[in-house]
């Protein structure tokens, strides 16, 4: 009887026990992480280097999933995520907007350090942009101006080249404004930060 008694408390205790919340320290650290991550792969990129940079990304990935409150939840959606990113890019790729003088392992398929970024925006879905899940209006405008912006940045800095800038500018604006409030709506499903509150 006593067992049962010390184990009936212990279930008690465990469910009164708050569930984990996203602090404002871990939304900053999850964007600054994704910064860097960012410049390190677009940089290394450039200059030969590209698996350094996927090396970090790697990194960057397993320490938020480690800190995600659950694990394969959050796995799905960096993979439908990088999937449908790499889909993207992918084609853009085939059809000439975009070319690339290193990191491709596959013909056909964008280069390995590409897909490292997308799985490295993926971490930030659930965390530091997960205010735009509910704003999906807002994250079409944001997608359409930051994500040729980014890839404009990748240009400038040498890792990737545009057949035809102003035409390759366009349909990343367009793509981007479609992907972006789809990831998010995937993230919705799938969100392995899932909590009742966020801490500030």
């Amino acid at each position: 009887m006593n067992t049962i008694d010390s184990t009936d408390t212990s279930l008690a205790m465990a469910s009164q026990q708050p569930a984990p919340a996203i602090t404002l320290a871990l939304l900053v650290q999850n964007a600054v992480l994704f910064q860097i991550g960012w410049f390190a792969c677009v940089l290394t990129a450039s200059n030969n280097l590209a698996w350094l940079g996927s090396l970090a990304a790697a990194a960057m990935l397993i320490i938020h999933l480690w800190r995600s409150f659950d694990f394969r939840t959050e796995v799905i959606t960096i993979m439908l995520v990088t999937a449908i990113g790499t889909l993207w890019d992918s084609t853009l790729m085939q059809t000439q907007f975009y070319q690339f003088s290193h990191g491709i392992l596959i013909a056909g398929i964008a280069p390995y350090w590409l897909v490292a970024l997308w799985a490295l925006f993926a971490t930030t879905l659930n965390l530091s942009l997960r205010w735009l899940k509910h704003r999906k209006v807002l994250a079409a405008a944001l997608g359409f101006i930051a994500g040729p912006a980014s890839y404009y940045a990748g240009h400038k800095l040498g890792a990737i080249e545009f057949s035809n800038t102003t035409m390759t500018l366009i349909l990343t604006a367009i793509g981007w404004a479609v992907l972006l409030p789809m990831i998010l709506t995937i993230s919705e499903r799938f969100d392995g930060f899932s909590s009742k509150e966020v801490r500030i």
